[in-house]
């Protein structure tokens, strides 16, 4: 369930402010890092992309586990997709080596859908694949990456486990 409407609250948010601006405002920028360097004052952040994309993430992981639960793969590849390019072009924390790796997995047949994961800014890409296709993946991503950046990958073949859960309780 959503607590608020994009189309309700879009119209809210600035496109852009600056740092000294949010300051101005009351807002605590102590977790951007470049928002705390010095002379960052004028540095302009993009309130409404980045809003939009928290915003349609939030509804992306909510829709991913109704999928999850209903056995729908193919609407958890297209959602892993799509908060590839919500990540990549609204929140702006993917790099070329990044759009390499994900274009590559996505390009295997037998991959359902991929994206960047972890901090971003050079981060990694997590892609669910079909288990037949994993060795060719492997090999055919692994060609793809060095082809187009010069480097190799570090590919991790896994699968999912169960949910975290209790293990011993102590007093």
């Amino acid at each position: 369930m959503q607590d608020v409407a994009w189309d309700d609250l879009a119209p809210l948010l600035p496109e852009t402010m600056t740092v000294a601006e949010a300051h101005a405002r009351g807002a605590d920028l102590d977790d951007l890092p470049l928002a705390t360097e010095g002379g960052a004052e004028d540095m302009e952040l993009r309130v409404r992309a980045c809003c939009r994309h928290v915003h349609s993430e939030n509804t992306r992981v909510l829709a991913t586990v109704s999928a999850l639960e209903a056995g729908d793969v193919e609407t958890v590849g297209r959602l892993l997709n799509e908060a590839h390019a919500s990540a990549r072009d609204d929140y702006a924390i993917s790099c070329p080596e990044l759009e390499v790796m994900a274009d590559a997995a996505r390009a295997i047949e037998g991959t359902v859908g991929a994206r960047l994961t972890g901090a971003g800014w050079g981060g990694c890409v997590v892609a669910l694949v079909h288990e037949a296709a994993v060795a060719e993946f492997e090999r055919q991503v692994a060609r793809r990456y060095r082809e187009q950046t010069g480097r190799d990958a570090t590919i991790f073949a896994c699968r999912a486990g169960g949910a975290a859960g209790l293990v011993t309780a102590t007093e």
